[in-house]
């Protein structure tokens, strides 16, 4: 969901408006299939798709553009050039790639209010006091909770496509 919430802001995704959903998981102990050890996701917005796999150390998100890829996650985000065949022909890359770090050091997952959840926490109570609207309010949430929803409806209907209507969800038939 979180690694959605990057994806969503990056291409302006302000509400759930993806059309379809497809997963596949596998269990190492089928008797337990409520989570997946392994997922592969497949959602199919109306002007993109995105992917999300499971098999990767490194979580972040990709956004492939027709001149790089942009890659971002809680540490920083790097850029790479899409290879063109510069290395088969002894060329240069279009660009270097870009690397800039957005912390000193890894991130810290304990909340204190100094931590990227801390200020979350800090936002949110100043705006129960303020009346203002938190930087990640409910409709940001739910516009990255309904497909991670759809891709566990999807495996736990055998992989079928689930198709979104604006209001609910269905496996297509």
């Amino acid at each position: 969901m979180h690694l959605l919430d990057i994806a969503h802001w990056y291409l302006g995704v302000t509400e759930p408006a993806l059309t379809a959903a497809a997963a596949y998981g596998w269990f190492s102990r089928p008797q337990d299939e409520r989570v997946p050890d392994t997922v592969e996701v497949s959602w199919k917005y109306p002007t993109f798709v995105a992917d999300y796999s499971s098999r990767s150390d490194v979580l972040g998100t990709y956004l492939w553009g027709d001149e790089g890829v942009l890659f971002v996650n809680r540490n920083g985000y790097s850029v790479r050039p899409v290879s063109r065949n510069w290395r088969a022909t002894g060329g240069k890359p279009p660009f270097e790639e870009k690397k800039v770090a957005l912390h000193d050091e890894p991130p810290n997952y304990q909340a204190s209010f100094d931590s990227d959840c801390g200020r979350h926490i800090l936002n949110f109570l100043s705006c129960i006091r303020s009346r203002e609207r938190p930087v990640c309010d409910i409709e940001i949430g739910a516009t990255s909770t309904i497909p991670t929803l759809m891709a566990g409806l999807s495996i736990r209907n055998g992989g079928k496509t689930i198709a979104w209507t604006g209001r609910s969800a269905a496996p297509l038939t």
